[in-house]
C-alpha cells in the first residue's frame, strides 16, 4: 500500500477521509506524525477551494500558499519520481478556469516539479477534456486528472450507518413511511440553501406556477450563507434571456418574501451537507433537487443533494448538469423512468434543460393532484429498491467503482506505468 503524507493544510483533507470511510483499514495509510517516508509515497495537498491556486486571491489567509509546505526533500522526491503530488479538491467540482491552471503550471514549473507527477483530483468529470482542449497545444507535459467526490461518498457512508435517517425504529429502512406514502400532503420537496442563480429561478418558477403553497420549499433569501446572488443580478439575468421573461414578476415577488423553511436545522450553507429531515420526504411526493451547478456547461458533477433524494427512495428530478441522475444509476440506483421523463434532465443546453425540468415538475404535480394513489403505485417498486440500495449496497458500489480503481491508478502512476488502469476516473484522455 502507498503511504500518504499531507502538506499545505492543517488536516489530511477531504479525499483521504472519504476514501477510508467504510473500509476496515485505510486503502492508503497515513504516515505516522506526517513524516516523509523513505519508500515511494503520495503527498496530498488539500486545496479547500479552487481559488487557492491564485496567489493574489488566497481565500484562506490564515493558511500559507498550497506549495509553501513542500520542503526540499519532498520536492526532490517529486522530481525524481519517488512521490506523486495529489492536489485534493474532491470537495468541489470546479470548471476549467484557464487563469488558475496557468498559475498552477507556473508554480510547478518554478519548483521544477514534472507535471506528470501532479494529480488534480476533483468531482468534475468534464474537467479533463476541457483542460486538454485548452492546454494540449501549449504543453508537451500535462498534469493528470482523477475524479473523486467527497460529499457523495460520505453521504452514502451516512446512509449505510446504523444511525441513518432513513431507518425506522427497528433499524431497517423505513419503507412504510418513505414508500407507502400515507403521510404525503405536499406535491414537491425543493431544498435550496445557498441562493445560486438557478435556484432563485427554480423557486420563482414554482411561485409563478402556483406550486409553492402545496409544496415544501426552502429558500434562505438573497443574503444567505456564502456566494449569494443579488436580486439585481437575478433580474438582470432574466432580462437578458427571453425564455425567462415570464419569471420576472415571480423573481420580484421572491425578493420581497421572507425566508422559506422546511426543516429546523440551525446550520447553513455547506454545514447542511449531512443533515436530513425524514418528515420532509415522508410528506412529499417528488423531489426537485437543485444541484450546486447548472448554467456552466463545463461542470458535470453531482453532490450529496441528489444522493439524499435517491437514497431516501424519493422520486427525483434534478435541476443540475445534463443527465445528473445518470451518476446515481452508475452506483446501482434504479432510474425513475417509469414515472418521470428522463429526457427532461438530459437536454444539453441549459436553456432547454431548465424549461424541460420545470415543465416536467409541473406535469408531475398535475398527475399527483389528479390521482395520488395511482401515481404512488407507479413509483413504489423503484422507491423501495432505491431505499434498500441506499442502505449499504450503494456505498459498496462506490467503493468498487471509485475507491479501489483510484488507488490502483495511483499505484500504477507512482510505479511509472502510464496506462489508464481506471479510464472512467481519468476522463479517458489520451495525450
Amino acid at each position: 500500500m502507498i503511504p500518504v503524507i499531507h502538506r499545505g493544510w492543517p488536516e489530511i483533507g477531504f479525499f483521504w477521509r472519504a476514501l477510508r470511510a467504510g473500509h476496515e483499514a485505510p486503502l492508503l495509510p497515513a504516515v505516522p506524525d506526517n513524516g516523509r517516508p523513505e519508500t515511494p509515497y503520495l503527498c496530498l495537498v488539500p486545496l479547500g477551494s479552487v481559488q487557492r491556486l491564485d496567489p493574489q486571491n488566497n481565500v484562506f489567509p490564515a493558511i500559507p500558499p498550497w506549495q509553501g509546505g513542500l520542503e526540499p526533500e519532498v520536492l526532490t522526491d517529486l522530481r525524481a519520481g519517488r512521490a506523486l503530488l495529489v492536489l485534493d479538491l474532491s470537495n468541489e467540482g470546479p470548471a476549467m478556469i484557464a487563469s488558475l491552471f496557468a498559475h498552477l503550471h507556473a508554480t510547478i514549473d518554478a519548483l521544477a516539479i514534472p507535471p506528470r507527477q501532479v494529480v488534480w483530483m476533483s468531482g468534475n468529470r468534464a474537467l479533463p477534456l476541457a483542460y486538454a482542449r485548452h492546454f494540449a497545444r501549449h504543453r508537451a507535459a500535462p498534469i493528470r486528472f482523477l475524479e473523486y467526490n467527497h460529499f457523495v461518498k460520505m453521504m452514502l457512508f451516512v446512509f449505510a450507518a446504523p444511525w441513518s435517517a432513513a431507518r425506522g425504529a427497528d433499524g431497517a429502512p423505513d419503507e412504510a413511511g418513505l414508500v407507502d406514502g400515507a403521510a404525503r400532503d405536499r406535491l414537491l420537496l425543493c431544498l435550496n440553501a445557498t441562493p445560486r442563480l438557478h435556484r432563485v429561478l427554480a423557486v420563482a418558477a414554482l411561485l409563478q406556477l402556483g406550486l409553492i403553497q402545496d409544496s415544501l420549499v426552502s429558500f434562505g433569501g438573497f443574503a444567505y450563507a456564502k456566494d449569494p446572488i443579488t436580486p439585481e443580478a437575478a433580474l438582470a439575468f432574466v432580462a437578458r434571456h427571453a425564455y425567462l421573461q415570464p419569471l420576472r414578476p415571480a423573481v420580484e415577488r421572491l425578493v420581497g418574501m421572507g425566508p422559506l423553511r422546511v426543516d429546523a436545522f440551525d446550520e447553513t450553507g455547506n454545514a447542511l451537507w449531512d443533515r436530513i429531515s425524514p418528515d420532509a420526504y415522508r410528506r412529499s411526493f417528488l423531489s426537485l433537487v437543485t444541484e450546486s451547478d447548472f448554467f456552466d456547461e463545463g461542470v458535470h458533477w453531482v453532490t450529496e443533494k441528489t444522493v439524499k433524494a435517491y437514497a431516501m427512495g424519493h422520486p427525483t428530478l434534478v435541476l443540475g448538469p445534463a443527465g445528473a441522475g445518470g451518476f446515481m444509476t452508475e452506483l446501482g440506483f434504479a432510474p425513475w423512468d417509469a414515472v418521470i421523463d428522463p429526457n427532461a434532465e438530459r437536454a444539453a443546453a441549459p436553456r432547454r434543460r431548465f424549461r424541460a425540468v420545470i415543465d416536467e415538475a409541473h406535469r408531475q404535480a398535475a398527475l399527483v393532484r389528479e390521482n395520488p394513489a395511482a401515481w404512488l403505485a407507479r413509483t413504489r417498486e423503484t422507491a423501495r429498491f432505491n431505499l434498500r440500495h441506499g442502505d449499504g449496497p450503494a456505498l459498496a458500489a462506490y467503493q468498487a467503482r471509485f475507491d479501489r480503481p483510484l488507488v490502483a491508478q495511483l499505484e500504477a502512476w507512482l510505479a511509472g506505468r502510464e496506462e489508464a488502469v481506471a479510464p472512467h476516473l481519468t476522463g479517458g484522455i489520451r495525450w
